[in-house]
């Protein structure tokens, strides 16, 4: 395959302030002097693996986004370096299976079947691999590929067959015309506008042939700049006058995936390139209403709940301090798992306990208590303690963290009263996912139960809006904004942020496609 290695030598060099600076001072080059972290290093031969198993199957070689493809249009060219041509030399070959052995001991390979050891083997016996000449070796390789090329080809066929695709070549004789459809479908293969987070579904593509004459070797393979839908396969072989085939590929949306909706091309292979062409579809991500977390924590030191001390409510030497919290869900929707951790910041000496709990299937509205507890040292208390406490909804990331902190001397007051983090709301609700220009309005307002200190808006890493009220006024629990945010072509992931006076953070994001 295309290979990049290394492409750059950094050294780091230590700041008198803490930080550090990487330098890049060498660059990787061609022998033509082109930066390899650009271009790559192309092979001789490109050999690309097929596999072929019940539900998915993999023929075509995946389309996949490089470092070159990143590059900004604006920039240099003349620092741009053109495009390398597919390797000289292709060869098609069906992928072995790793063995039960191979999976339970990583690093042990089998070459046994293997194929590129085969090539490889093969080469090196070439006489004219005895010279160390590259372009002589290159004119014998041709034959060489013809002769194995035939037997992996029959090995494909035959793995195909075995899941009922008739993969056998044929005339060019009559004209096919396809009509294609396409469904999303749900686990139990219901239409579905679209899946949420964690869901599975399923992506049907029906083929009919209404022609004269079958097409053959005729698979789709779906492009999208989102890898969730890019390079999926649908094989249906060889497929006759008035016959109508379908295939389905199992989809699987991972947790902490942002709403959004995704243009998708399927295009079609076929022995002889004889055209079929679906419609441009979307698939979407449907985002479910989120919870939103609320938290009050009470200091134990009675020796209740794991606790010991004296119940003076002092944090003195030697005790053991149990932080009692209540966690309330006042968001819209559920939470599946909520996990709460305490992390220390501050007060080297102390220790963490207990500094993990969960919740599970905390409903709208629902409160749960659990408690954290960490050791004081018995020489003496630290002149400050400080952690970090967060939580965490596992399913769809809404998270809340917040710095306690503690000190030796008064009582600590209990915090009843539960920290609300700021709401946000944009109008409409649901802002459009696919747009046709570069600019983008959004309207919206965050609210808090005390005070909303600031509000950010970013696309992808940049921050493109802020705002905060005037220091001339008095505390706002809202805060309006009427804005418009530039995007570039694709995808443009937008977060939306707001922050109260204790720096507790609400976030909602979202994914707009920018047509090209």
């Amino acid at each position: 395959n295309r290979s990049f290695f290394k492409g750059s030598v950094q050294t780091v060099y230590d700041l008198k302030d803490g930080s550090a600076l990487k330098l890049t001072i060498a660059k990787y080059l061609t022998a033509h002097d082109q930066q390899v972290q650009s271009i790559g290093i192309n092979p001789d031969v490109g050999l690309i693996p097929t596999s072929v198993e019940p539900k998915t199957v993999d023929l075509f070689e995946d389309v996949k986004r490089r470092e070159l493809d990143l590059e900004e249009p604006e920039e240099d060219e003349i620092h741009r370096e053109p495009n390398l041509p597919p390797s000289p030399l292709q060869m098609t070959y069906l992928g072995r299976e790793k063995t039960e052995e191979e999976d339970d001991n990583a690093g042990k390979i089998e070459l046994e079947g293997d194929f590129p050891v085969l090539l490889a083997s093969r080469l090196l016996t070439l006489p004219e691999s005895g010279s160390l000449d590259r372009q002589s070796v290159i004119k014998k390789i041709p034959p060489l590929l013809d002769e194995l090329r035939t037997g992996e080809q029959e090995k494909i066929r035959a793995a195909l067959s075995k899941i009922g695709v008739d993969w056998s070549p044929g005339p060019k004789d009559g004209k096919p015309a396809g009509v294609v459809s396409l469904e999303l479908l749900d686990e139990k293969e219901a239409p579905r506008k679209g899946l949420e987070p964690g869901e599975s579904g399923f992506l049907r593509v029906t083929v009919e042939n209404r022609g004269s004459a079958p097409f053959y070797q005729l698979a789709g393979v779906t492009k999208s700049d989102d890898p969730l839908f890019a390079n999926l396969e649908f094989p249906f072989g060889k497929l006759d006058p008035q016959e109508k085939r379908t295939w389905k590929i199992p989809l699987k949306i991972p947790n902490f995936v942002h709403r959004r909706s995704v243009p998708v091309d399927l295009t079609f292979h076929e022995e002889y390139d004889r055209p079929l062409k679906a419609s441009p579809f979307s698939l979407q991500i449907d985002e479910p209403p989120a919870p939103l977390f609320e938290y009050s924590y009470r200091i134990i030191d009675d020796g209740s709940k794991g606790s010991s001390g004296n119940g003076n409510r002092l944090i003195d030497k030697g005790e053991t301090i149990g932080l009692l919290i209540r966690v309330k869900n006042a968001g819209p929707g559920a939470s599946r798992l909520a996990i709460v951790n305490l992390k220390k910041v501050e007060g080297d000496e102390t220790f963490i306990e207990k500094g993990r709990q969960e919740i599970k299937d905390l409903a709208p509205g629902g409160e749960s208590e659990l408690v954290l507890r960490f050791h004081v040292p018995a020489q003496k208390v630290p002149e400050k303690i400080s952690f970090d406490l967060n939580i965490h909804d596992s399913h769809l990331g809404e998270d809340l963290t917040d710095r306690l902190e503690f000190s030796a001397g008064p009582p600590v007051p209990p915090q009843e009263a539960l920290n609300v983090p700021p709401r946000i709301e944009t109008y409409p609700a649901d802002p459009p996912l696919v747009v046709q220009g570069e600019n983008y309005p959004l309207k919206g307002k965050a609210i808090d139960d005390q005070e909303v200190k600031h509000l950010f808006i970013f696309v992808g890493d940049e921050k493109v809006f802020y705002l905060s009220p005037p220091e001339s006024e008095a505390k706002s629990a809202s805060l309006s904004f009427d804005t418009t945010l530039p995007l570039k072509k694709g995808a443009n992931l937008i977060t939306l942020a707001a922050q109260d006076d204790r720096e507790l953070t609400s976030r909602k994001q979202w994914i707009v496609w920018r047509e090209k």
